[in-house]
């Protein structure tokens, strides 16, 4: 992970504090979750639900996006959460929470 957060396309996303090992949990919504959970130890927490349109079985999605990552389609949500490190709080309410599927590494 430090070698994958010290490269692009996180480099270029501004000045970055630090990196700091900690543990890390996702969550899939399943039956009883609706949301993406993500804990990153004693840290912070975020939670991004699903938002949808018309068809409410269908989550809002956009298709070819221009993204930092390499994907295909995001998945629109609405995030909420909080984290703190490196003397920076952020405090999410009802903010974009995009999902999509990528793979990056390292060498």
């Amino acid at each position: 992970m430090r070698e994958i957060l010290s490269g692009a396309p996180f480099s270029t996303m501004g000045e970055q504090l630090g990196i700091k090992e900690t543990s890390m949990e996702i969550k899939s919504p399943d039956g009883e979750n609706k949301s993406y959970m993500l804990s990153l130890g004693d840290l912070g927490e975020f939670s991004v639900s699903l938002v949808y349109g018309n068809d409410k079985s269908t989550p809002l999605k956009v298709l070819n996006p221009v993204y930092p990552f390499p994907a295909t389609e995001v998945i629109i949500g609405s995030a909420s959460g909080k984290f703190n490190d490196h003397g920076k709080d952020l405090n999410l309410k009802n903010n974009s929470g995009e999902i999509s599927e990528f793979t990056i590494s390292g060498n």
